[in-house]
């Protein structure tokens, strides 16, 4: 069994209620396991990054956040909906995966709070 709670700060959870797409200048939270919980404005749809291993495309890019390394794979979130999980960063801005486009192509769902996960 799976529940629908999320890290939001170093040892607090919080219930996932809801997933969404954002826009231009939303604002949003980036929790990560070194830099911990920090807002960030979101300032591109549908970019690509490339690091030392490869290039990525379809991301979000965000910033105002200053992550760590070790951050990749924590929540993009406001409030109780979901956004995405942070994927890295670069020079001046970071970047984090959209959650609505990977659910979409694995065919799955996002666990949700209430009613829980079967």
């Amino acid at each position: 069994m799976m529940d629908a709670w999320f890290h939001y700060d170093h040892g607090l959870g919080r219930a996932q209620k809801a997933r969404s797409d954002v826009s231009i200048n939303s604002t949003v939270y980036v929790y990560g396991r070194n830099g911990g919980r920090q807002s960030a404005r979101v300032i591109g749809l549908n970019q690509s990054h490339t690091s030392s291993e490869k290039t990525s495309y379809g991301l979000v890019r965000i910033n105002g956040s200053t992550v760590q390394p070790g951050d990749s794979g924590g929540p993009v979130y406001l409030g109780n909906t979901a956004y995405g999980i942070f994927k890295g960063y670069g020079a001046f801005d970071d970047f984090y995966t959209p959650i609505n486009p990977v659910l979409n192509q694995l065919q799955v769902d996002l666990c949700i709070d209430p009613p829980g996960c079967q």
